[in-house]
C-alpha cells in the first residue's frame, strides 16, 4: 500500500477538491425595483412561475421593466455566473513507477485499484 496511489501510497500531494458553484454575480437593478402596479410586483414576484415571459416587458416603472431590472428575468446588473471548476486530476504518481507485488507483474497498482 506504499507504492500505489489507489491504496493511499505513491508520491505527490492530495488531490485538491473542486470548487463549488459560485453564487450569482447579478444584482437586480435598480435595487428594490417594482413595477408600476406597486411594491408587491417586485423581482421576487416576477421570478415565480413564468411571469417574466408573460409580463416582463410590460408594467414599466420609470421606464424600467422586469426584464430589464430583474436577474430572474435576464436583466439586472453584473456579469454571468462563472462555472465551478472541475475536479482536478490526481497529483499522485505510483512510486516506484511500474511497481508490482511479489506475485508478479499481473498484480500491479492498476490491479489493486
Amino acid at each position: 500500500n506504499m507504492a500505489c496511489c489507489a491504496c493511499g501510497g505513491g508520491r505527490g500531494g492530495p488531490t485538491p477538491a473542486p470548487t463549488p458553484a459560485p453564487t450569482s454575480l447579478c444584482n437586480d437593478s435598480p435595487a428594490g425595483w417594482y413595477d408600476i402596479d406597486g411594491p408587491f410586483f417586485d423581482c421576487a414576484w416576477y421570478a415565480q412561475s413564468n411571469y417574466c415571459v408573460i409580463y416582463g416587458d410590460s408594467y414599466a416603472n420609470n421606464g424600467v421593466t422586469a426584464n430589464m431590472a430583474c436577474c430572474a428575468c435576464g436583466g439586472g446588473r453584473g456579469g454571468p455566473t462563472p462555472a465551478p471548476t472541475p475536479a482536478p486530476t490526481s497529483l499522485c504518481n505510483d512510486s516506484p513507477a511500474g511497481w508490482y507485488d511479489i506475485d508478479g507483474p499481473f498484480f500491479d497498482c492498476a490491479w489493486y485499484a
